[in-house]
């Protein structure tokens, strides 16, 4: 199941964006390799390093289709114009158990996209 994870974690990384838009900052990835994969947690603080608290309130559930490398998204609507939040995004496998999928992403709420670096993307705490 690990390398199954693995995949899972190198394709969020590597597509991961937190973009704003007029109701919210909205966090978009796409996942490879999801079969192991049960869904995801949407965390947020007004710090770099935390706390972070998870602000979707159900499980975004992975694709039924996960072969096609669905893209994902969730909108923050809580947030206030010109505000700075810190997301990252949490996996569920269906083993239940829960890991760090992307480091820490940052967004000025009427700022330009935050995009992750494939080259430094794998250098994050995972939690």
């Amino acid at each position: 199941m690990k390398p199954r994870i693995a995949l899972l974690v190198a394709g969020l990384l590597a597509t991961g964006v937190c973009a704003a838009e007029p109701a919210g900052n909205t966090l978009r990835w796409k996942a490879r390799e999801t079969a192991a994969a049960y869904g995801y947690l949407i965390y947020r603080s007004d710090a770099p390093d935390g706390p972070f608290r998870r602000i979707n309130a159900r499980i975004i559930p992975t694709h039924p289709d996960a072969d096609t490398n669905p893209d994902y998204a969730y909108v923050d609507h809580d947030v206030r114009e010109g505000g700075t939040y810190y997301y990252r995004i949490d996996g569920i496998s269906r083993a239940g158990v829960k890991k760090q999928l992307s480091p820490v992403l940052h967004k000025t709420v009427g700022g330009e996209p935050t995009r992750i670096d494939p080259a430094t993307a794998g250098k994050h705490g995972g939690g």
